[in-house]
């Protein structure tokens, strides 16, 4: 099982669920990422649901399931899923629970302030083209561990490191930082 996660890992590309973007070249040679008005899809949903989740974990206690869950959802944002549109929709939906049980208050608040929405990856798309690139290079980061840790997920090898990394990770896809933070959480071993 390991050995096949492993492969899987090593083939994993998470940025392919942001193809729908277009790719241009500007006069410097530089690789800019631009869009139009567009929809989401499924695949960015998902981890905007999921950074969402890691956000109101931030202000309030997680629960037993909570880690679980982002694990699994990590590794069903791989192209090569096979999640249906029905079964995405349903994820998407146990994230939503999953934050409602968390932080009951904030679905209901007369004062949002944002910070356990759920994040629309379509705003990455405004950042310098350096800045893209880094944060896609986080979501690929993010699911190639949730397939490589998943095994390790309720054992004795699963530390607090790892499973910070994830919500570290998750909520660093929704900040504005500077480059080398970026590149640190990028360079971060594991494990």
């Amino acid at each position: 099982m390991m050995a096949q996660a492993l492969e899987m890992a090593q083939a994993l590309d998470c940025s392919r669920f942001m193809k729908s973007l277009q790719v241009r070249s500007t006069e410097t040679g530089q690789e800019s990422y631009h869009i139009g008005v567009r929809k989401m899809n499924q695949r960015e949903r998902l981890l905007g649901a999921l950074i969402g989740l890691a956000r109101t974990c931030n202000m309030h206690e997680k629960t037993e399931h909570t880690t679980g869950l982002i694990l699994y959802a990590l590794m069903a944002a791989d192209p090569f899923s096979g999640l249906s549109e029905e079964e995405f929709h349903q994820l998407i939906d146990q994230i939503h629970a999953e934050k409602k049980r968390i932080a009951p208050g904030c679905a209901t608040c007369m004062a949002k302030c944002g910070n356990t929405d759920d994040y629309d990856l379509t705003k990455n798309l405004q950042d310098p083209a350096e800045v893209q690139k880094l944060k896609k290079e986080i979501e690929k980061k993010l699911c190639r561990n949730a397939l490589l840790f998943a095994d390790v997920y309720g054992t004795e090898e699963w530390t607090d490191e790892i499973e910070s990394f994830f919500y570290r990770a998750l909520c660093a896809i929704s900040y504005d930082m500077d480059v080398e933070r970026y590149q640190m959480i990028i360079k971060q071993e594991i494990g």
